[in-house]
């Protein structure tokens, strides 16, 4: 995907949606809805520490008593971002168990939950401490469409429709580092993890005075060098623009959906996006608030997609992936001059 990060759909074969997010040299990890996590192992949903749902319907969020069961007795925060509502569907999940034995667990889970709405939104959280009695809500204006903040990338949001609010999400990378390896090899420096700490300091907006321990290449390991941040900025990193990956699934394709989708992303270089339905059954995307392949199309080439995939169909296309795609690309074309890499 990018040198940053790796991105995989994780329930495609089953026409599931679910975006698996993992970032390169770090234990960190971010999921696109909740929905079932058995193609997840453990230590990747133990990875997990943001979480954008779309909404709450059984196969965005089914997942959550997975990620649940999993994470029980560790040390750790999950923040949950989600439509109108998320709140007390996770109260309501939390309820639905026994809590009497888990204060005695050694690690403290805290689940942090983002309500996002139109002109604010609320924060409740619930630990494993408490029993998972919610321990408070707090309600904020939205300052913008910017939901989660990190050195080294943005989410955005979107709300749409799908007959209830279902969110679309767009993740930008602050910029990219890319490590010349060739460099590394002149200045006989060892990879390791330094560069990790490098690219933080690079990250966190640290002095070019900040100082860099480096192992030296084909030297014993107690043999180490030192450099500054701004010399190794200089000789072994090329800083470029970072990409923007955008996750649409489950909204109609109306006017309005289109436009607003448009008004808050603008463009992207990566779009995962629903396909439910061929033209030819438009009546039933209709119905069921999804896009067709004419839609998805259209929303890939009005953002100048870079790269396309597409996935959530409905399971009367089995074995038709070629088709839907076909369909896709066409429409595509007719709003952007470019073909994505699918």
């Amino acid at each position: 995907m990018t040198n940053t990060f790796h991105a995989r759909l994780i329930n495609k074969d089953n026409f599931d949606p679910g975006l698996y997010l993992r970032f390169t040299h770090q234990k960190s990890a971010i999921l696109f809805d909740l929905p079932d996590l058995s193609n997840l192992s453990p230590k990747e949903i133990l990875r997990i520490e943001d979480v954008f749902v779309t909404h709450t319907h059984m196969d965005h969020f089914i997942g959550f008593d997975q990620m649940l069961r999993i994470s029980l007795g560790k040390d750790k925060t999950i923040n949950i971002f989600g439509p109108e509502g998320i709140i007390e569907n996770v109260n309501g999940k939390l309820k639905g168990y026994t809590w009497n034995l888990i204060e005695n667990y050694e690690g403290e889970l805290r689940i942090v939950i983002n309500e996002i709405m139109e002109k604010k939104k609320k924060v409740a959280i619930f630990s494993s401490k408490k029993a998972f009695r919610k321990q408070s809500e707090a309600s904020f204006y939205n300052t913008g469409k910017i939901i989660s903040n990190h050195p080294n990338y943005k989410v955005y949001v979107s709300i749409l429709d799908h007959l209830v609010p279902s969110l679309g999400f767009m993740l930008e990378e602050r910029f990219r580092i890319n490590i010349l390896k060739e460099k590394l090899h002149e200045l006989k420096l060892r990879p390791g993890p330094w560069l990790t700490k490098f690219k933080h300091a690079i990250y966190e907006d640290k002095e070019d005075t900040e100082l860099i321990v480096v192992k030296q290449e084909g030297i014993e390991k107690h043999v180490e060098r030192c450099f500054t941040l701004g010399e190794l900025k200089q000789n072994i990193a090329k800083i470029t623009s970072g990409a923007r990956i955008v996750y649409l699934t489950d909204i109609v394709g109306s006017e309005a959906n289109i436009e607003q989708i448009v008004k808050d992303f603008e463009y992207c270089d990566v779009l995962f996006i629903e396909a439910g339905f061929l033209a030819a059954d438009k009546d039933y995307a209709k119905r069921t608030f999804h896009l067709t392949t004419i839609d998805a199309g259209r929303i890939a080439g009005l953002l100048g997609a870079k790269h396309l995939h597409i996935f959530h169909h409905s399971f009367r296309y089995k074995g038709k992936d070629a088709v839907l795609l076909d369909e896709v690309l066409r429409a595509y074309k007719a709003f952007c001059k470019e073909s994505p890499e699918s």
